[in-house]
C-alpha cells in the first residue's frame, strides 16, 4: 500500500478517546513465513491483553487479524528487510509497509503512534518513471518498494511505407508525410513531457526515471520542464508493451543504482567529516556524541546490530559500559539486545535526521554507524 500526503494527516490527526491501535512488526530476510506468523499471533494476542488491562473500551474485531493476515501474507517480503506499520480503531484501517528495521512495538492509545513512521518516511523518494516509444506513454509511480501505474497516453499517428522509386514527386510526397510525422512525434513527446509535469503538479515526486531507447530519451529530454529535468535520477532501455514484472525489474535495478550513488556519496561525506572532527565513527563514538545531544544526522546501516545498555530515566545509552552505571544519574544501567533501536529512537527524539544505509557500502562495512555532529 503507498501512502499520500492526506493518509498522513489523517494518521497524524486522528484522535479517538476510547483508544486506537498501533503496532509495528519486522521481518528480516532470514524469517520464514511460518516463524512471522507465529510472532503475528503472539503480537496481536499482546495488543488484546494490553487493551484489557489499560481499561479502554476497546476490542479487536473478529476480522482484524484476518485482514492483517491476508495482507502479511500477499505481501510477504521474503528476502527483504520490511517493517509492517499497521494502524486501527473501529473507525479506520490503515496498513504500510516500510524496507527498512524499524523498532518492533505495539501501542494503545488516543491517538496513533506515527513518529517511528515518519522518520522513515523523510528518507524515501517517490519516483515517477516514464515509459515510452513513438506511439504509448505509460507512466509509472514507485515509492517504497512498490510500483503502481498512474496513467498512460496514445499516439495516434501511424507511420507510412515509403516508395523511394516512384519518382520526383514520390519523393516530395515522402518529404512532406516525413515532416508531418515528425511533427506529430514531437507533439507526441510534448505531451508525455505534459503528462508527467502535471502529475508533478498534481501528487509531487522527487525523482525521475525515463524508459525506452536511448534515441528516444535524448529525445524527449528537450521537451521536458526544467523542473523535471533537475529530478532526473537515471534512465533504462524499455518498452511500454513489456510486461510490468520486467519494467519493475529494471525499475529496482534502476533506483537501486541511484540510492548506491547516493549512499556512497553519503558515507565519504561522513568519512571526509571524520577526518575534520564534525564527524564520528563507530557505535561507541556515537553513543558519546548523542549522550552530548551533538547528533545532527545519524547514519545507520539496515543491518548494523549491537547489544549494549540504557537507562530509561535519563536517555543515556553505552555500548561498552565499563561499570554498568549511567553516566549521568548513576542507576544501573538496563540490558538492550537490540541497542540499535534505542540509538534511532532516541536520535528521533533529540531532532536529529536519520540516514539508512540499504545497499552494501564497503567503505561502511567495519564501523556500520556513524553521524555528523552538530558542533
Amino acid at each position: 500500500m503507498t501512502v499520500t500526503k492526506e493518509d498522513l494527516d489523517i494518521l497524524v490527526n486522528y484522535r479517538r478517546e476510547e483508544g486506537a491501535v498501533s503496532f509495528y512488526l519486522y521481518s528480516s530476510p532470514r524469517e520464514t513465513f511460518p516463524e512471522f506468523h507465529s510472532r503475528l499471533n503472539s503480537f496481536v494476542d499482546f495488543i488484546g491483553r494490553k487493551t484489557r488491562q489499560d481499561g479502554r473500551e476497546l476490542r479487536l474485531k473478529a476480522d482484524f487479524f484476518t485482514c492483517v493476515e491476508k495482507e502479511l501474507t500477499h505481501y510477504f517480503p521474503g528476502d527483504k528487510h520490511r517493517t509492517f506499520c499497521l494502524f486501527w480503531s473501529p473507525e479506520i484501517y490503515y496498513y504500510l509497509e516500510v524496507p527498512v528495521r524499524l523498532r518492533e512495538m505495539a501501542v494503545v492509545g488516543p491517538d496513533f503512534h506515527t513518529r517511528p513512521l515518519l522518520n522513515a518516511l523523510t528518507q524515501f523518494e517517490r519516483y515517477a518513471v516514464l515509459v515510452f516509444d513513438r506511439r504509448t506513454v505509460r507512466l509509472f509511480q514507485y515509492y517504497m518498494g512498490r510500483m503502481r501505474e498512474e496513467s498512460a497516453l496514445f499516439g495516434d499517428y501511424v507511420l507510412p511505407n515509403f516508395n523511394p522509386s516512384a519518382g520526383s514527386f514520390q519523393s516530395r510526397r515522402e518529404k512532406t508525410t516525413a515532416r508531418k510525422i515528425q511533427e506529430s512525434y514531437y507533439r507526441h513527446l510534448r505531451e508525455a513531457a505534459r503528462l508527467t509535469f502535471d502529475n508533478f503538479d498534481r501528487y509531487g515526486f522527487q525523482k525521475l526515471l525515463l524508459g525506452s531507447h536511448v534515441d528516444e530519451v535524448n529525445m524527449i529530454k528537450r521537451f521536458l520542464h526544467p523542473y523535471l529535468t533537475e529530478r532526473l535520477a537515471g534512465q533504462f532501455i524499455s518498452d511500454p508493451d513489456d510486461p510490468e514484472k520486467i519494467i519493475e525489474a529494471k525499475i529496482v535495478e534502476c533506483v537501486s543504482d541511484h540510492r548506491r550513488r547516493v549512499e556512497r556519496e553519503k558515507i565519504q561525506m561522513l568519512i571526509d567529516a571524520s577526518a575534520h572532527r564534525r564527524a564520528v565513527l563507530g557505535v561507541e563514538k556515537v553513543d558519546e556524541a548523542l549522550n552530548a545531544d551533538k547528533v545532527s544526522e545519524l547514519v545507520i546501516n539496515s543491518n548494523f546490530h549491537q547489544e549494549g545498555y540504557y537507562c530509561p530515566q535519563r536517555h543515556y545509552i553505552n555500548a561498552r559500559p565499563a561499570d554498568n552505571r549511567c553516566g549521568i544519574c548513576g542507576r544501573e544501567l538496563l540490558r538492550e539486545p537490540n541497542l540499535e533501536d534505542e540509538i534511532v529512537e532516541e536520535s528521533w527524539l533529540k531532532g536529529s535526521r536519520i540516514f539508512n544505509v540499504i545497499e552494501e557500502q564497503e567503505k561502511f562495512s567495519d564501523d556500520q554507524i556513524g553521524a555528523f555532529l552538530r558542533y
